[in-house]
């Protein structure tokens, strides 16, 4: 995670309150503090909209009631975000997978999902993947240390 800086903007859309302080501890976890949480998804839509670029990262809960996952996913892929996206849920992972097929459709870049309650561990193998894109994408000759990077053990 030594490159955990060349992440931009990180965000966390969820209408729980209670889960996005977990989402927010989760990431402190890790080493990462200043995360943008949003219980209101047409706010976190429009933030994520403004302006984005390929090192931003979001957090989508698919269960939500006044724009569900699936929709806001279709909505962020018609807006352009060029961030990577993680997909959490209670959903069984049929649900997640087919949450993953629509933002594809809608070129978003998925770097996975989550089933709540996650852990630390499993958010970590998460963002190690968007650094190893951001590194790749940005600098083509650490291509071959990307593929090294490797979870961080607590």
């Amino acid at each position: 995670m030594e490159y955990i800086n060349l992440l931009n903007r990180i965000t966390a859309v969820d209408d729980d309150p209670f889960f996005l302080h977990f989402i927010e501890d989760k990431f402190q976890e890790i080493g990462l503090n200043n995360v943008n949480l949003f219980s209101d998804p047409n706010l976190g839509l429009e933030s994520l909209i403004v302006s984005s670029e390929f090192n931003d990262l979001v957090l989508v809960d698919l269960q939500m009631p006044e724009i569900d996952g699936i929709a806001f996913l279709k909505l962020l892929g018609d807006a352009g975000y060029k961030g990577q996206v993680i997909v959490i849920s209670g959903f069984e992972s049929k649900v997640l997978q087919m949450a993953e097929s629509i933002a594809k459709q809608r070129d978003l870049a998925i770097l996975g999902q989550l089933t709540k309650p996650f852990s630390a561990v499993q958010l970590n193998g998460l963002v190690d993947r968007a650094l190893s894109r951001i590194i790749s994408a940005e600098n083509p000759e650490f291509r071959s240390f990307s593929r090294k990077l490797r979870p961080r053990q607590f």
